[in-house]
This record gives structure tokens, C-alpha cells and sequence, in this order.
């Protein structure tokens, strides 16, 4: 059984999930307020927002994914 810890890739992973949770955050509460609170659809889609940061993670995901451990 393989620990995606023990990765080199690891650290870059957590520092990227890091970054686009601090990114993503008040796009998803605003949503969260517009969906839930005002009962109304939202109007933009949530993955046109910290692209970048998402396919960073994206990415270390893929690299732990196919590392053999």
C-alpha cells in the first residue's frame, strides 16, 4: 500500500491545496449565499475562478497519483 506522505511530491501538494482553499473560499461563500440564503441561481461557474491554483493541485494530485511508492 502506497503513502502519498512519503512522496516527494507531497509538500508542493499541501502547499497548493493550501493556496487554492484561501482562493476559492469567498467565491464559495458568496455562492453559498446567493444559492442558499437569496434562494437564487448562480450566475457564474465556479471553475472559472483560481484556475491557476486548481490546476496546480491538479497537477501534484496527478504526480502522487501516478508515483509508485
Amino acid at each position: 500500500m502506497s503513502s502519498y506522505s512519503l512522496s516527494q511530491h507531497y509538500p508542493d501538494y499541501k502547499i497548493s491545496i493550501a493556496e487554492y482553499s484561501l482562493c476559492i473560499r469567498p467565491i464559495l461563500e458568496a455562492a453559498y449565499e446567493k444559492r442558499f440564503i437569496y434562494r437564487d441561481t448562480l450566475p457564474y461557474d465556479l471553475k472559472d475562478y483560481c484556475t491557476e491554483k486548481r490546476e496546480a493541485v491538479e497537477k501534484f494530485r496527478n504526480l502522487l497519483k501516478s508515483e509508485k511508492l
